[in-house]
């Protein structure tokens, strides 16, 4: 994970030189958990999790809500 944080610090940097593109990054949702969703398919996709499957054993869900509720 810490390899995606450090990308993701690396993407922020470059959205800020050039403004045009942080607009292709901006949330679709409007939601601010949806950022660290997308790090985290970033980091599922590219296969770096696969090793942490046989020790976690577990399924995570996750409820978002647009308000705590």
């Amino acid at each position: 994970m810490e390899i995606i944080m450090t990308n993701f610090e690396k993407e922020k940097e470059a959205a800020a030189k050039s403004p045009s593109d942080a607009s292709a990054s901006a949330p679709k949702t409007g939601l601010i958990s949806e950022k660290i969703f997308d790090l985290m398919k970033t980091f599922l996709t590219r296969g770096e999790g696969k090793h942490l499957i046989p020790k976690v054993k577990s399924v995570f869900g996750f409820e978002i809500l647009e308000k705590k509720g």
